[in-house]
């Protein structure tokens, strides 16, 4: 009971499951030995680790009604998954218990080798309109039903090979239901996409550099937008001439006096 690496205390229903080394570098006595538990009352695989002389339980994995569970049994700590490149280990995801955060991590040198996060839809051949790929954003609402907040949609328009067209999709809640506010195409950046009643604002050094009313339908560069105006503007408004003047001095002005 003494030994490091002794036999971990079992219970009825347990079975022992040692992976011992073999190698005649090593003698008896001294041979690596990996203990795994097998909990067969309870349904489960336990991994541990030998902490001073003592057994603790690292991961189990238990399956209930069908649904299986990869439980990390010890606080605060990761679940680190590992792939194997030119004969060394490297990270490439981690579950980041202490941040509660699934972390993709890149260890590689070189140009646009960061981390990268690939939906990749595998069909032989796919149909024009199909979805590529979907990222959800969810929470509970005040009667703890689950609400999709956010979704965020990329889709296929033309899937013909040297003519692929696609599109991609912001929808936000809104009053319950899931608006437009972005989306891109080949060949537009489209704002209020569905002509709900969302603004669009571009703030500069100050606020209201650009405004869009939907309401009223209205625009406004440097304020807000008035209701009976199509375009208000904030400032001055300069024109350039038809002949295309070589500095901008030669722009005429326009103004409007308040009197």
């Amino acid at each position: 009971p003494t030994v490091a690496d002794k036999v971990p205390d079992y219970t009825s229903g347990d079975t022992i499951i040692a992976i011992i080394e073999v190698s005649s570098a090593t003698s008896d006595g001294s041979r690596k030995i990996q203990f795994l538990t097998s909990d067969k009352t309870d349904n489960s695989v336990s991994i541990a680790y030998t902490d001073s002389n003592t057994y603790t339980e690292a991961l189990s994995i238990s399956a209930s009604a069908g649904d299986t569970t990869i439980e990390n049994k010890v606080s605060d700590k990761d679940i680190i998954f590992k792939v194997n490149d030119g004969g060394s280990a490297r990270e490439i995801l981690r579950l980041d218990a202490d941040d509660n955060e699934v972390r993709i991590v890149s260890t590689i040198d070189g140009a646009g080798m960061g981390p990268q996060l690939t939906l990749f839809r595998d069909t032989a051949d796919a149909d024009d309109n199909d979805l590529i790929g979907v990222i959800s954003f969810k929470g509970e609402d005040s009667g703890n039903a689950e609400t999709e907040y956010v979704r965020m949609v990329a889709q296929i328009l033309d899937e013909s090979n040297g003519t692929e067209d696609s599109q991609f999709f912001i929808r936000l809640m809104k009053a319950g239901s899931l608006v437009y506010p972005l989306k891109m195409t080949p060949t537009q950046t489209i704002f209020n996409a569905a002509n709900e009643d969302i603004d669009v604002r571009i703030d500069g050094s100050a606020d209201n550099l650009f405004y869009a009313d939907s309401a009223t339908d209205t625009v406004g560069i440097g304020t807000t937008p008035v209701a009976n105006a199509k375009l208000t503007v904030q400032g001055v408004l300069a024109l350039d001439e038809v002949s295309a003047p070589t500095n901008q001095s030669a722009y005429g002005q326009l103004y409007a006096n308040a009197d």
